[in-house]
């Protein structure tokens, strides 16, 4: 069977008009790729700088940056460096990056930067390489697999960027690399390809790529295939650990629903020619807000154009329409098993559909397939001696811009807005967190997630995702107050911390806000605190910090006074009205 189907592939790869091996690789203009890749690099950087520079220059930390990458990195077990578990799975190239942070003993101040950088870093290398020398065997024109580059850095949502999550681009670099690997008859790929393996071991969407992979190295030279057998047992590590972590309840985006397995199988195929149509359309069709069976015919339509590419064409790029459709295919497999809770015959995935660290392969997959689509197309012209296939680039740019997606990408990589960010308060704590102060909190981003020494959020159900209205503070100075009493509940704990949902009432770019917390106590010995944060019109957190833990059955109540006209976030807890305020204690 093995060899049988080992034939097909050679029969149906030899009909590529691929170079020999005893041809070297086209070589007009030698420096160029190298060239495009560099400016790559910059590109990402400078993108990011325009849409998220209050993100990517704040220092500040997202997430399980800081409740799980820091303290696993500081932990004195190598293992535990190296192959802790987050949210079930493995991540090893992230470990690895706060490992070298820890070794190189950076101070907490420094550690959101270099995180951060990191991952901007190793997102552009990863996605940029494809624009090297290498690729061209697989796509000739340089300035096409540059725009590929461009459209693949642009359009993913801010979370998917972070240091906890940017290894889902992974998939793009492994998926180019398989490619290049099925059409090289003789040459090997690129040595640098050996980080396969440590990319497969990160993100459980990575194992949608391991079956072309496996496919790719029935007919590959010997060190894609050695890598191929690597990547796959390291998947196998991955499996089992996520089985394990669902059977412990350690994985929380397991999300599995009762539902048979031919049920799954139909919502597969179902997602698999949905998301074939809307992507390849692009948000400029989503205005019209196609049904999903709408969605699913066109799609069936458009995979059959695809297919028949794939039958017809005779460029090596062809493989990159079955990589695309090999990788969507196998990402919604994942998906529909994995997540079965949320993607299940309902189809509500088709209702409102966005780019989205689940549906990043996705769109990896139709940049594959639509460049192999262009590519099949060839129209030279000759400039100052360079010759250009440009068709392939126009069709390219025109879906690109037509679809909609320049204008997508631009609107979801900016930064969100509070409570999603401007939460962090790891600057201002960084010193007494080099100093190993305990009890220590340390909101960061988004609202409800803690870096924290003997301290947790005394009211947890106050989360990313949580409605926020504005109770306006208005008075007749320009200054704001309020006095507030803490929930009985906490009653039997102390109070460390607590953070306040602040909007400036004026629409500057930033506006240093200073609060005066006064605890007014039971015995009469009041405390007075301040806090103080520059804030932009959408608002953030500002955090008022105990000297010392007091124990809330001896607070009062406590006002807060603003020195500018502001407004503070509320919400709606059980039909009661109460301000949004974090509160932090042990």
């Amino acid at each position: 069977m093995i060899k049988f189907l080992s034939s097909y592939i050679h029969r149906f790869r030899n009909r590529f008009e691929v170079n020999d091996s005893s041809q070297a690789i086209i070589d007009h203009c030698p420096h160029r790729p190298t060239l495009l890749f560099v400016c790559s690099i910059i590109f990402y950087s400078i993108y990011l700088l325009i849409l998220q520079p209050s993100w990517v220059l704040s220092g500040e930390m997202w997430a399980e940056m800081a409740t799980n990458y820091y303290i696993i990195a500081n932990s004195p077990s190598l293992l535990q460096n190296f192959f802790a578990t987050d949210a079930g799975y493995i991540p090893l190239p992230p470990r690895i990056i706060a490992l070298s942070a820890s070794a190189l003993n950076l101070p907490a101040q420094f550690i959101p930067y270099f995180y951060t950088w990191s991952a901007i870093f190793a997102t552009a290398l990863m996605v940029g390489s494809f624009c090297l020398r290498a690729f061209r065997r697989l796509i000739e024109n340089d300035f096409l697999r540059f725009l590929m580059v461009i459209a693949i850095l642009m359009v993913a949502d801010f979370e998917t960027r972070t240091f906890i999550n940017f290894t889902y681009f992974s998939v793009f670099f492994i998926g180019v690399l398989t490619a290049l690997a099925f059409v090289e008859k003789t040459h090997e790929i690129p040595w640098w390809s050996w980080l396969i393996p440590v990319l497969i071991l990160t993100k459980p969407a990575t194992l949608a790529i391991l079956p072309a992979m496996v496919f790719t190295a029935l007919v590959s030279n010997r060190r894609f295939r050695n890598i191929t057998i690597v990547s796959t047992v390291v998947g196998a590590i991955q499996i089992v650990q996520l089985i394990i972590s669902q059977k412990s309840g350690d994985m929380p985006l397991l999300q599995l629903a009762d539902s048979t397995f031919t049920s799954k199988i139909l919502t597969t195929f179902s997602y698999f020619f949905g998301f074939i149509g809307h992507y390849t359309l692009g948000p400029t069709f989503n205005l019209l807000k196609l049904s999903p069976l709408t969605l699913i015919s066109i799609g069936f339509g458009i995979f059959c154009l695809f297919i028949s590419f794939i039958i017809y064409g005779k460029r090596p790029s062809v493989f990159l329409i079955v990589i695309g459709l090999s990788l969507i295919f196998f990402q919604l497999l994942i998906n529909s098993f994995g997540m079965s809770l949320l993607w299940n015959e309902d189809l509500a995935q088709l209702q409102n559909v966005k780019i989205s660290r689940m549906t990043l392969g996705i769109w990896f997959g139709i940049v594959l397939i639509v460049s192999g689509v262009g590519t099949q197309f060839c129209s030279d012209f000759q400039f100052h001696n360079i010759r250009i296939n440009y068709v392939p680039i126009v069709i390219f740019v025109l879906w690109f811009v037509a679809s909609g997606w320049v204008i997508q990408a631009i609107k979801i990589s900016k930064r969100p807005p509070f409570p999603t960010t401007a939460n962090s308060q790891w600057q201002l704590m960084s010193p007494l967190i080099n100093s190993g102060n305990s009890p220590l909190c340390v909101p960061v981003d988004p609202i409800g997630w803690i870096y924290q020494r003997n301290c947790r959020q005394l009211n947890p159900e106050l989360a990313w995702g949580t409605l926020l209205t504005y109770l306006d503070l208005s008075n007749e100075n320009s200054s704001s107050k309020i006095t507030i009493s803490i929930p009985h509940k906490f009653s039997d704990n102390n109070l460390l911390a607590f953070s306040i949902p602040t909007k400036p009432y004026q629409k500057k770019s930033s506006l240093p806000i200073t609060v005066k917390a006064l605890l007014i106590m039971k015995d009469g010995n009041n405390h007075l605190l301040f806090g103080e944060k520059k804030l932009k019109y959408s608002g953030g957190a500002i955090m008022i910090k105990m000297n010392e833990p007091i124990p809330i059955k001896e607070i009062q109540a406590i006002t807060l006074e603003f020195d500018q006209h502001v407004s503070i976030g509320m919400t709606n807890f059980n039909g009661i009205e109460e301000p949004a305020i974090v509160w932090m204690g042990n």
